[in-house]
C-alpha cells in the first residue's frame, strides 16, 4: 500500500538543524500536493510524540557505578534522562548511579537505568525520581 505523497523515496529532506520557517514550507508544500498521513497498519516506524521536558547538548564528564563501574561523556541532557558515551558496555535495565561533573559542583544521581545502548559504547539512561527504578 502506498499514500500519495509519501511513498518511498519521494519524501522532501529536510537536513538538521533545520529553522522553524524551513519545516513549515515542506510542510505547506506537502499538504498542497494533497498528500495524506499513512495509517497506522502502513508507517513502519513509530510517530514522534513532543518530548515533555527539552534536551541540552552538553559534552560533560560523569562517573558511574553499579553493576558496572566505569566513566564516559554526558550528552542529551534533560530533566528525565540522558546519554552517556562510554568504552564500558552497559546493558539495558541495568541501575546505575552517576556523578555528573558541572562547573560548580558534581551532581550525584542515586538511581539511574540504562534503557538502550547502541554500537560504539552509547546508550540512553532513564533517571529515577524518588530513588525508584
Amino acid at each position: 500500500m502506498t499514500t500519495k505523497g509519501l511513498e518511498a523515496g519521494n519524501q522532501p529532506l529536510l537536513p538538521k538543524p533545520f529553522e522553524a520557517e524551513s519545516l513549515h514550507g515542506i510542510l505547506r508544500g506537502t499538504v498542497e500536493k494533497g498528500a495524506t498521513l499513512p495509517t497506522a497498519e502502513a508507517m513502519p516506524f513509530s510517530v514522534l510524540i513532543a518530548r515533555a521536558h527539552p534536551r541540552f547538548q552538553v559534552s560533560r564528564a560523569v562517573l558511574f557505578s553499579g553493576r558496572v563501574d566505569g566513566h564516559g561523556t554526558v550528552s542529551n541532557l534533560s530533566l528525565n534522562g540522558c546519554q552517556i558515551q562510554s568504552s564500558c558496555i552497559v546493558r539495558p535495565d541495568t541501575y546505575l548511579t552517576l556523578l555528573l561533573s558541572l562547573p560548580d559542583a558534581p551532581l550525584k544521581i542515586r538511581v539511574a537505568a540504562v534503557r538502550w545502548n547502541r554500537p560504539g559504547g552509547r546508550c540512553g539512561i532513564s533517571i529515577c525520581r524518588g530513588g525508584d527504578p
